[in-house]
Formats: C-alpha cells, sequence, structure tokens
C-alpha cells in the first residue's frame, strides 16, 4: 500500500458539499409580467408567477411593483405557466375608522394608492392548462417576460 497522503482528505469536504448543486442543473429564471391592451404595456404590479413541472412540482416567484419577478433554483426542463393577481386586500382602509398615527396613516394611503393600480387580468392566466404560457428552462440564467392580451 502507498504512504498517508494527509492532502487527499482535503477534498472530501469539497466533493460532498459540490455533489448536491452539481448534480441537478438548476436555474434563476427572472423576467416581467406586463398586460397590453393593444396599445400600451402596463406591468402588473402584484400575485406571483407561478411554474409546474411535468412531473407536477411547483415553483414560484413573488410580482415586484415594477412588474418584475425571480424564481431560484428552478431545475432545467419543461414548464407550464401561470399567473396569480387576486386584488390587494383593502381592509387595511378600515383601519381609518381609528385614530392612527401619522406613520401608520402614511403606510395606509400608500396600500391605497398601490390597490388603485392593480388592475384584473384575465381569468384564463390563472390556470395552468389554459393560460397557453409554457416556458422550457435550458439555462442557468433563463429570462422569460410575459405579454399578457385579451
Amino acid at each position: 500500500m502507498g504512504a498517508f497522503r494527509p492532502g487527499y482528505f482535503l477534498w472530501i469536504p469539497f466533493l460532498l458539499l459540490c455533489q448536491p448543486g452539481c448534480s441537478a442543473r438548476a436555474a434563476k429564471v427572472s423576467g416581467t409580467v406586463v398586460y397590453n391592451d393593444t396599445i400600451n404595456d402596463y406591468p402588473l404590479i402584484w400575485g406571483t408567477v407561478n411554474l409546474m413541472s411535468e412531473d407536477q412540482k411547483p415553483y414560484q416567484g413573488q410580482i415586484q411593483p415594477d412588474g418584475t419577478y425571480v424564481i431560484n433554483g428552478v431545475p432545467f426542463g419543461k414548464y407550464a405557466v401561470m399567473i396569480h393577481s387576486p386584488e390587494p386586500n383593502p381592509a387595511a382602509a378600515d383601519a381609518r375608522k381609528k385614530k392612527l398615527s401619522p406613520q401608520i396613516e402614511k403606510k395606509i394611503k400608500e396600500k391605497a394608492e398601490f390597490r388603485n393600480k392593480w388592475f384584473a387580468i384575465p381569468e384564463r392566466y390563472s390556470d395552468f392548462t389554459q393560460s397557453g404560457l409554457v416556458l422550457k428552462v435550458e439555462q442557468a440564467n433563463t429570462t422569460f417576460d410575459i405579454k399578457l392580451t385579451e
């Protein structure tokens, strides 16, 4: 047998840490969700972008107020896509009935303005089988911009 070489053991932690990430190819999927009324594009300000893999594993990313979203850790493959954008909760406006601090009043006003920018999207986009949206993830950084129409 050969001589004992301590340097060989330095590779073990690296190999163990690399194993999960190296064996599964995963991507960051990002983009912008807009609604087009045939003239202009309007960013969707609220909701989620939802992916469903062929083996029924879900992945989800939050839509930001500028219409952008990011979903990390998406394995390479083909996905059905749906958009979920329910009306933001109007319950905060009811808090106006109480005496509140100026900071709380400001936050409530901002939320009301945010709700006023929200708009409903066609219902078909909130169903994987009817949205018509399909994504194929083949790169580590995948851009998937979504344009919703009537």
